[in-house]
């Protein structure tokens, strides 16, 4: 799935961990998840972060970059104040392993912890 949100700056740092915080409007709207895995796309440059849902820190149709992520953003090529393409590429584990004992599998010790 592909949906489009104009890029914003947030007065956050994780220290390492590339951070895209959507709106939980936006969420809903495209079936995103917390912990999801999403690649941002802008012009010719791309990375990979993880999806935070928020509905005070970014407006529908906006997403926030913690400051580790936006520091990539802002030095690569284009405006950062654009619109991004975001690309979900993975589903959390867990979604995963619960889907798994839903349909009457069973989880090893590293699915469960």
């Amino acid at each position: 799935m592909v949906f489009y949100l104009r890029a914003k700056e947030l007065d956050v740092t994780t220290g390492d961990i590339l951070i895209a915080t959507i709106n939980v409007k936006d969420a809903e709207l495209h079936g995103v998840r917390p912990g999801q895995i999403v690649q941002v796309g802008w012009g010719r440059n791309t990375m990979v972060a993880t999806i935070n849902i928020t509905d005070k820190k970014v407006q529908p149709g906006e997403v926030g970059f913690f400051k580790d992520a936006w520091e990539r953003f802002e030095s690569a090529e284009g405006d950062p104040y654009e619109i991004v393409q975001i690309r979900i590429l993975q589903e959390p584990n867990s979604v995963t392993h619960i889907t798994k004992k839903l349909k009457g599998g069973k989880l090893n010790y590293e699915e469960m912890y």
